[in-house]
């Protein structure tokens, strides 16, 4: 065999051997990327479940860093941070931090309170519900009893969620049953009473508190008797202590820094041209007697809504902030996770 062929076939050999070593140098980076990659990954959700750990157990809200090292990465290079979230006041962010080769960040959604996706709808009821008539509801509807869709006149532009579900003409964007239950919040109706403006009796309150367009909170305790308002201006709060029959062309808005704008222990019975702009917080049934009634906000009304005559309309617009006499104590839980 000649030198030349012998060379070649050497050069061939070691172009082989390099094209090899080169594959499995290749392949070590990226396995080491991968591990690196994990490394960070999983030190990212340690110091998001930290932070959600801190927010449970210490109030905690704002930025630190991981007490620990962890998976070799330095404590100056893990952090977490708890801040507010864009879902609304009752939820918290968890943000968790690290870097190595790689940057990773794992982000959780921490629910304060388990009550409080009831004011995320248009109607919430923890009694059945009703939908009938030519009722307009722009948003979701909930109710963890059973709901009963008769007629077809009525339109919901939303979801409709419920324990169970009869009808099938509900007219609504989609339909669920079957779900998880939503535990009705509780509203004291005494802390308006405490911050009352203006405090009076069923028969009295509309010469006392309600003359011209009041603003303020007009705080009613007549547990026995039922307050008849009629054709009322209000900027502020009503809160009644008994049932309320609400007409005319009323109008009541809720402050902006006060997201409820009507609260009853009792029944509501509403009819006419009212408008409410702002939370409507019901514990017995509402009834909707008649005219063209306009709620700009949400109603929770806990027994359900008994009747529906006229044609009301229900457009859901979010809270601005945590109800005031909101009473439930923080049960944190986390309900969304991912990798930002």
């Amino acid at each position: 065999m000649s030198l030349m062929v012998i060379l070649g076939i050497g050069l061939f050999v070691l172009a082989i051997a390099l094209t090899l070593t080169g594959q499995i140098v290749v392949e070590i980076m990226r396995g080491r990327n991968t591990i690196a990659g994990d490394q960070s990954f999983f030190t990212a959700e340690a110091a998001a479940r930290e932070g959600v750990y801190q927010r449970i157990n210490y109030g905690f809200e704002g930025n630190d860093n991981f007490p620990l090292l962890l998976n070799n990465i330095s404590t100056s290079s893990i952090s977490f941070e708890i801040a507010t979230s864009t879902l609304g006041w009752a939820y918290r962010e968890a943000k968790g931090d690290a870097q190595n080769a790689n940057y990773r960040k794992v982000k959780s959604t921490i629910l304060l309170y388990r009550s409080a996706p009831a004011f995320e709808y248009a109607i919430y009821s923890e009694d059945d519900l009703v939908i009938k008539g030519s009722i307009n509801i722009i948003g979701d509807v909930f109710s963890n009893g059973t709901t009963t869709c008769k007629g077809n006149a009525h339109n919901i532009d939303g979801d409709l969620f419920s324990a169970g579900l009869t009808g099938n003409n509900c007219n609504a964007s989609s339909t669920g049953s079957g779900l998880e239950i939503i535990p009705p919040p509780t509203i004291d109706p005494y802390y308006y009473g405490s911050i009352a403006t203006c405090t009076s009796t069923a028969a009295n309150v509309a010469t006392d508190c309600l003359a011209g367009a009041p603003s303020g909170v007009i705080f009613v305790d007549d547990p026995s008797s039922t307050t008849t308002l009629n054709t009322i201006n209000l900027t502020g709060n009503l809160t009644i202590i008994g049932d309320l029959n609400l007409g005319g062309n009323s109008v009541i808005t809720a402050f902006s820094d006060e997201p409820a704008a009507v609260v009853v222990d009792g029944n509501l019975k509403i009819a006419g041209n009212v408008r409410i702009y702002g939370l409507v917080y019901v514990t017995g049934s509402t009834n909707f007697a008649g005219g063209n009634v306009e709620i700009y906000g949400s109603l929770i009304s806990a027994r359900g809504v008994s009747d529906i005559k006229g044609n009301p309309r229900i457009e859901y617009v979010a809270l601005t902030g945590r109800p005031g006499g909101f009473t439930e104590v923080e049960d944190p839980r986390i309900v969304r996770w991912k990798e930002e």
